[in-house]
């Protein structure tokens, strides 16, 4: 239970996501950002305000899960590196919600872009959760670059031994880059009206 709780933590911050994406997908169906463009707020912040709640959803499902495992579990858990590890599993929430945008952005109904979430999260839940020696050398030459084994790594090491992994600076820096490449994907595929031919306006407004 010890090796498996990081992950399990995890994934319930990044599941959160989920909601984030169906939500945009069924905003463009619906005509919202249609309507938002013929207002005065910038349609960049509407998108923005819906990012930022799910990553404090996100958040919050995974300090339920912590307290969860510290109370229940009896997990030996170092609680200060743990409220480090918040500031993580906030990085790997924004991850998956820019990633979540991005499949709203190419998908044209709700369903389907959270069927498409689902199938992309599943296997990087799945492949992130596995030591080096557990994996064969072809995987382990892919798994590093994963989002999610660079979350799990870093909340395991804060949870149980309240110190960052030597590796921390590639972690970090992946979970930075990662959701900012999401989300220039997302701002040049997003289409407002749900057509293929309109790109999103409003992102400099």
């Amino acid at each position: 239970m010890s090796y498996m709780f990081p992950t399990t933590v995890l994934l319930s911050v990044i599941i959160a996501s989920l909601t984030h994406t169906t939500r945009i997908a069924r905003w463009r169906e619906q005509g919202v950002f249609r309507r938002q463009a013929l207002t005065q707020g910038p349609l960049s912040g509407l998108l923005l305000g819906a990012a930022i709640i799910q990553i404090l959803v996100g958040l919050l499902q995974g300090l339920v899960m912590l307290v969860f495992g510290a109370a229940l579990l009896q997990l030996s858990i170092d609680m200060p590196g743990s409220l480090i590890a918040l500031a993580v599993m906030a990085l790997a929430a924004a991850t998956f919600v820019a990633m979540g945008s991005f499949v709203a952005a190419v998908t044209r109904k709700a369903d389907i872009a959270g069927y498409t979430f689902i199938f992309e999260l599943l296997p990087l839940a799945f492949l992130g959760s596995f030591p080096e020696e557990m994996l064969p050398a072809t995987m382990n030459a892919i798994t590093p670059w994963l989002p999610t084994s660079m979350a799990t790594e870093l909340i395991g090491m804060l949870f149980y031994s309240g110190h960052l992994p030597e590796n921390t600076a590639f972690h970090l820096a992946g979970l930075f880059v990662y959701p900012l490449i999401f989300t220039l994907l997302s701002t040049r595929k997003l289409r407002w009206d749900g057509s293929p031919g309109n790109r999103f306006p409003g992102w400099t407004q």
